[in-house]
């Protein structure tokens, strides 16, 4: 092979390597959605292609597009862009400007989408956050794209931090910036966080007992029951345990008290051969841990006296 040839094609690596370096990229997160060698001669073809990939990422609606002559539009969520090459002329809800490329970071803003720009390089964020709020022991974080976010708790705050980037408010959030943050009461915790079709709640809440004292009562009583402690109480039956159902009206928040209570009962009737019953027993309160024993009437004095006991030794007294 002659030098020239070797001189010639060492050239053409070497161009095409700094081409690949200096690209201008769009990106999500770490994902690269456009690529292209200048920076801004983002054609029209380019615009829609990034614009329905991305809604696509997002799980939103994707965008309408078409033409009328020279004249191309893309329809998004109420607005609307239009381009015609032959004029440089773009509207962008119904304000017209003269321009030789397609100004992605301008459209998406007015999109509602904020963009990160850095070395080339045009950072889309990963996740869109729409609303937070809080209704008494329930956050709940509407949103789309993926989850990036760390929620935790931290010197007495329900603390909501990005872990990537995230958009909310109309600004961006990198990783480890705080979003959103409340002053939890006193002893209040983290009881569940659950995620479903771009929803995610956060029911936060007190234990619903003291863990040291609990209260047995005779069925025809419970009203007389204090609001505090682990209610048990009891009756002539069947030899079995009642407990009250996760309940769905209540959005979550006692969530707490039925996933401890089941499993106190499932320990309980374990040891003493009783049977479970999930039954929303208008005696058995909301939001608290609290059982109906049924036993034998021969029976009902001793199984208390051992249930008692259990129950002890259960929450470590």
């Amino acid at each position: 092979m002659r030098p020239q040839r070797v001189l010639a094609i060492t050239t053409l690596i070497f161009v095409s390597a700094i081409d690949v370096l200096f690209a201008y990229q769009v990106l999500v997160g770490d994902k690269v959605i456009h690529s292209s060698q200048w920076e801004n001669k983002l054609t029209w073809q380019d615009f829609v292609e990034i614009v329905t990939n991305y809604m696509s990422y997002l799980q939103l609606t994707k965008p309408s597009h078409g033409s009328v002559g020279d004249f191309e539009y893309l329809v998004w969520n109420n607005h609307v862009v239009g381009y015609s090459k032959s004029t440089g002329l773009l509207n962008l809800d119904g304000v017209t400007e003269k321009t030789e490329d397609i100004p992605l970071k301008k459209i998406l803003n007015v999109f509602g989408i904020p963009v990160e720009v850095k070395d080339r390089s045009l950072y889309l964020p990963e996740m869109l956050i729409w609303d937070i709020s809080k209704t008494e022991d329930i956050v709940e974080l509407a949103f789309n794209g993926v989850n990036r976010l760390r929620i935790f708790e931290e010197k007495g705050r329900l603390m909501i931090i990005s872990a990537g980037l995230v958009a909310w408010n109309g600004k961006l959030f990198a990783t480890g910036q705080e979003l959103w943050s409340v002053e939890l009461q006193t002893g209040t915790k983290i009881q569940q966080i659950s995620q479903l079709d771009g929803l995610l709640k956060v029911i936060v809440g007190k234990p619903p007992m003291n863990r040291h004292e609990f209260e047995v009562l005779p069925l025809d009583q419970w009203s007389t029951a204090s609001t505090d402690g682990i209610l048990v109480l009891y009756a002539k039956g069947d030899s079995r345990i009642i407990i009250r159902p996760f309940s769905p009206d209540f959005e979550g928040s006692d969530w707490y008290s039925f996933s401890y209570t089941k499993k106190l009962a499932v320990e309980l009737c374990k040891e003493y051969s009783l049977k479970l019953e999930i039954c929303p027993l208008v005696c058995l309160p909301v939001n608290r841990v609290a059982m109906l024993v049924l036993a034998r009437e021969g029976d009902l004095e001793n199984l208390l006296e051992s249930i008692s006991h259990k129950l002890r030794e259960l929450l470590g007294e």
